[in-house]
């Protein structure tokens, strides 16, 4: 599970529908979500989570798709199995994880720290409680 922490800075109500814009660092991701629990405004830091497998991967992308949250990164490591592989790279947002079937990745991603892009949609990403220790 990919776990980024930030703040998130805005939050607009559409309809049944919330679109949330949080923030880590310089980078920010877009999260939609049907209801939101009463710890979550403006100015909260929160984690983003988000699965593995819900992250799609790509070489430098600039064309047009309908999923905001694009990530620019680098490629650092692949790890892989009969099927899988995992794959991470370094990105504005700290290390992104990523699964995908070993076919669908073994021939373009071979050069460690190469540009790729990590596609996720925003309605993949919820959002979990920061919880400050004393």
């Amino acid at each position: 599970m990919n776990r980024i922490e930030g703040k998130i800075v805005d939050i607009k109500k559409f309809g049944h529908f919330y679109s949330l814009l949080f923030r880590h660092k310089e980078e920010f991701l877009r999260i939609v979500t049907l209801e939101i629990p009463p710890w979550v405004y403006a100015g909260k830091k929160a984690f983003a989570v988000f699965k593995e497998t819900e992250v799609i991967l790509c070489q430098d992308y600039e064309g047009g798709i309908s999923v905001e949250n694009k990530i620019r990164g680098k490629f650092i490591l692949r790890e892989s199995g009969d099927l899988f592989s995992e794959i991470v790279i370094d990105s504005g947002l700290g290390m992104i994880k990523s699964i995908s079937t070993v076919s669908s990745v073994k021939e373009w991603l071979n050069e460690i720290e190469q540009p790729i892009v990590a596609i996720i949609p925003s309605l993949a990403i919820s959002l979990s409680e920061f919880e400050e220790h004393l």
